[in-house]
């Protein structure tokens, strides 16, 4: 309050006797001056939430002031005091105005109340008291152990891991194997009863998101995956992750879905999946649909947008890398050919030209050498055998059916164009290869490089090979090439590095890698968060 106005204070209120402890805290000083200070006091502990209070003796006290005409100490402000209950001789009282929090809050008394406490050498946070050791839980323990870092039952049987358990804990009964592997199991059937209550207090609809794969010891594995909605959240969760033993055939796949859906019992809600587009999919919503009461079959099924993209991606760049060596099928007027029947013949002559039944051998049409499948059919099959193969035949015959369709309008691929196109990045590759397997080579480029460091505008010292697992291989191996172009010529063009002249790429690879580097340059993909549910149990400190 300024001085200045002392004189045109009315006189304070007097107390209300119902007055709460919110209405007394919000009172100004003035309207709260016919208030003891002990009832403001406790007003304010009633109000403030932050537990940094209980550290401290709280008082209050009125702050006077001269009359600016009299001279006579005057009523100024009220004033909190705080007071260390535990070190009160050693610790500075804090004072703070009662309306006041800006200038001096709970941030401060925070800090008094740490500088306390370290030279007292009392932890703010007391660790909570131990929870009681028991067998059930120490198993539960290694079961999550197991599972989320991927360590075998027969880890347990480790002679040094063993010797810590006891030394942690003497006399601990460590768990064999097997017993661990019951116990495992035991604990999902426990969990997929758990779940499927879950799913019984779900009241909108359920969606699957279902995919497959295959471990490199050749164990295929269907990953089903539940996705729903309640008010604003989506969640997510793992449903189950089944290993199959039989064909991939569409029968069998909907027949090992249905099980899962049921022991889940959600077999009522589900409204939509979400496939992607392999052929044995289709079969798959066939005889799924008439389990699903909710699911309205195809119009219902949605084909995964993940696995378009990489197929739109991989077609994309076909054209620009070479066909495998093993077995390659030749495509004339961009139609695909009909199955070889010599299958002996696994190293055709890529250069030879073969020509649809009934043309003749010297027609002037270009021809597209294109990659054939290991052991696939010439149409997308009913059963697919992975889905590599699969999606090799979707990606060779788009590729196709776009230079087809490109032939009327007058954009004709040549033999020679197809074939530079086709060496683009297998020559990138061989060369980022050689100089990583040679060191001499490596380091005469280093020097090339350092020599013609005023034309390389970035900091890369060697370029990208291509990677085809990863989604932006090519374009980091366009980007760092490009850069790289005037050290990579001069040494290509070499005399001394005759055996890298077949390295060197032709002024139409030069360019078609800035066309490829342009069209590769996409935004950067938005994430989507969601939340995923907790449906495993927890484990009870009994």
């Amino acid at each position: 309050m300024d001085p200045a106005n002392l004189t045109n204070v009315p006189p304070p209120l007097p107390p209300n006797p119902d007055i709460t402890p919110v209405e007394l805290y919000n009172l100004s000083d003035h309207e709260a001056l016919s208030y003891a200070p002990e009832r403001l006091v406790e007003a304010a502990l009633a109000v403030w939430t932050s537990p940094v209070y209980g550290h401290f003796h709280v008082g209050c006290r009125h702050v006077m002031a001269p009359h600016p005409v009299t001279g006579v100490p005057t009523f100024k402000h009220f004033e909190f005091t705080f007071t260390c209950r535990f070190d009160p001789d050693r610790c500075k009282m804090r004072t703070r105005k009662r309306k006041s929090t800006g200038s001096y809050g709970t941030k401060n008394l925070k800090d008094a109340v740490n500088r306390c406490n370290r030279r007292r050498g009392v932890t703010n946070n007391p660790a909570p008291a131990p929870v009681p050791f028991t067998d059930i839980r120490f198993r539960a323990y290694l079961l999550i152990w197991c599972a989320v870092s991927r360590q075998p039952f027969n880890v347990l049987r480790d002679p040094i891991l063993r010797e810590l358990f006891d030394y942690a804990h003497p006399g601990i009964v460590i768990p064999r194997p097997p017993t661990l592997s019951r116990a495992l199991t035991c604990m999902f059937n426990q969990a997929m009863i758990d779940a499927g209550e879950r799913f019984q207090d779900i009241d909108t609809a359920i969606h699957l998101a279902i995919d497959g794969w295959t471990s490199p010891l050749s164990a295929s594995f269907l990953g089903i995956i539940v996705i729903w909605y309640e008010g604003a959240t989506v969640w997510r969760s793992v449903l189950d992750f089944i290993h199959l033993t039989e064909s991939h055939s569409g029968e069998y796949l909907a027949e090992e879905t249905i099980k899962c859906l049921t022991r889940f019992r959600v077999v009522n809600q589900i409204e939509t999946i979400c496939l992607d587009n392999a052929s044995n999919n289709n079969t798959f919503v066939q005889n799924i649909a008439p389990s699903l009461p909710n699911f309205a079959g195809p119009q219902s099924r949605t084909n995964c947008a993940a696995h378009v993209n990489n197929l739109i991606a991989r077609a994309f760049m076909s054209p620009c890398n070479r066909p495998s060596s093993k077995r390659r099928r030749t495509a004339t007027n961009a139609r695909i050919t009909a199955p070889r029947t010599d299958t002996n013949n696994q190293h055709p002559n890529t250069s030879s030209l073969a020509s649809p039944e009934g043309s003749s051998s010297t027609s002037s049409d270009p021809e597209v050498v294109i990659e054939e499948l290991d052991g696939a059919p010439p149409t997308l099959a009913e059963v697919d055998e992975g889905r590599e193969l699969h999606d090799s035949e979707v990606v060779q015959k788009s590729v196709l059916d776009a230079i087809n369709a490109m032939r009327p309008r007058g954009v004709i691929m040549s033999t020679e164009e197809a074939k530079e196109a086709r060496d683009l990045f297998p020559k990138v590759n061989a060369f980022v290869t050689h100089l990583h397997k040679s060191p001499t080579d490596y380091a005469a480029f280093s020097e090339v490089r350092k020599r013609h460091q005023d034309s390389v505008h970035s900091n890369v010292e060697i370029p990208s090979a291509v990677n085809t697992t990863r989604w932006d291989s090519e374009l980091r191996c366009a980007k760092t090439y490009r850069a790289l172009r005037t050290p990579i010529e001069v040494m290509l063009s070499d005399t001394k590095y005759r055996s890298l002249h077949k390295f060197r790429l032709t002024p139409r690879q030069w360019d078609l890698l800035d066309m490829m580097y342009e069209c590769l340059q996409a935004p950067g993909n938005g994430n989507i968060t969601t939340e995923l549910p907790q449906l495993t149990p927890t484990i009870s400190h009994r």
